[in-house]
């Protein structure tokens, strides 16, 4: 037996609580002690949570029990 879902609507409000993290200063303070990577993953951030609303990203589900 196989099951899939989508968990996109969940996802975004987890990507949403992101985005109100990266808000804070101190974040990015940090991220600039630990180099260009960690800067360039919380400049995605604001990119990436619109993909997945609109569904141009996918965040799913798969389950397989073996009978």
């Amino acid at each position: 037996m196989i099951q899939r879902e989508t968990l996109n609507q969940e996802f975004c409000k987890a990507w949403d609580l992101r985005l109100e993290i990266i808000k804070n200063k101190a974040l990015w303070q940090l991220a600039e002690e630990y180099g260009a990577e960690f800067l360039d993953l919380l400049r995605a951030f604001r990119a990436i949570r619109p993909g997945f609303a609109f569904g141009n990203f996918v965040y799913g589900l798969m389950v397989v029990v073996k009978d």
